[in-house]
């Protein structure tokens, strides 16, 4: 067999459970094409792996890169062996950036001269898009995104056009390839929104797919009120709701 890539003599672990052995691994393509042993194969490139180990990528299911991968295209990521990262999370995200959004984004990254050079999701994918990205990235919205888009970075709540709004931005970035919708909801501006509020993005994503992430209003005295309240924002909006920073609680 011919292949494009050949590692030789590395200790395989598969993600099975099962112990690693020492193996060879047939590169064609973007896929692996055989495991086992391929003494009689040819390759353009050849690995000698011994003494290494050889396993599939990880995925960092809870990743703040969205801005880092513009900078170093994921580099420091597949370095640690991470080839997939779930970004977006806490309801921060790389889109939309207007009004609040975009000035208090374009400080925060005037010291890494990164100068954010789009405003909605579509903008941010085409970027990504020259960018010659070593990693995959899966994107949330996020809701604080959105809320600071329209409403800003106070407590008011939303009225029935600054919530189309931001179902309207919130379609435009599912519409692009997002996976859901996150939200922090311990730290402003998410902290001022409702569960109306919350249920009513939520509900945008059913129609996608998409699921509804949270970083809870509390992680400690008010833990299972939070927890009801994200359960009851999936439940509201028919997704599935998933808790981030879930602490375990000590048992007397």
């Amino acid at each position: 067999m011919d292949c494009d890539i050949l590692i030789n003599n590395a200790v395989v672990i598969d993600g099975s459970g099962s112990s690693g052995r020492q193996q060879d691994l047939a590169v064609v393509g973007d896929s692996i094409a055989a495991i086992g042993d391929l003494g009689g194969c040819t390759a353009a490139e050849v690995v000698d792996a011994s003494g290494l180990c050889l396993c599939p990528g990880f995925i960092d299911i809870h990743a703040h890169s969205e801005f880092n991968v513009l900078i170093d295209a994921g580099r420091s990521k597949l370095m640690q062996g991470i080839t997939t990262e779930v970004c977006g999370n806490c309801g921060l995200s790389a889109a939309p950036l207007l009004g609040m959004a975009r000035e208090q984004r374009r400080a925060a990254l005037a010291g890494f001269g990164l100068e954010p050079d789009w405003t909605t999701m579509a903008g941010y994918f085409d970027r990504l898009e020259r960018t010659s990205l070593r990693t995959n990235i899966a994107l949330l919205a996020g809701h604080g995104n959105l809320r600071g888009s329209v409403i800003g970075y106070g407590p008011e709540q939303a009225t029935a056009e600054q919530l189309g709004e931001m179902c309207a931005l919130l379609a435009e970035a599912m519409d692009c390839g997002c996976w859901g919708l996150s939200s922090g909801l311990i730290y402003p501006p998410g902290a001022f929104a409702n569960v109306d509020e919350l249920a009513r993005l939520a509900s945008v994503l059913k129609k996608y797919g998409g699921f509804y992430a949270t970083h809870m209003r509390s992680e400690s005295d008010h833990l299972i009120e939070a927890v009801r309240e994200a359960l009851e924002v999936g439940r509201r909006a028919g997704d599935h709701a998933r808790c981030h920073h879930l602490p375990k609680r000590l048992l007397p």
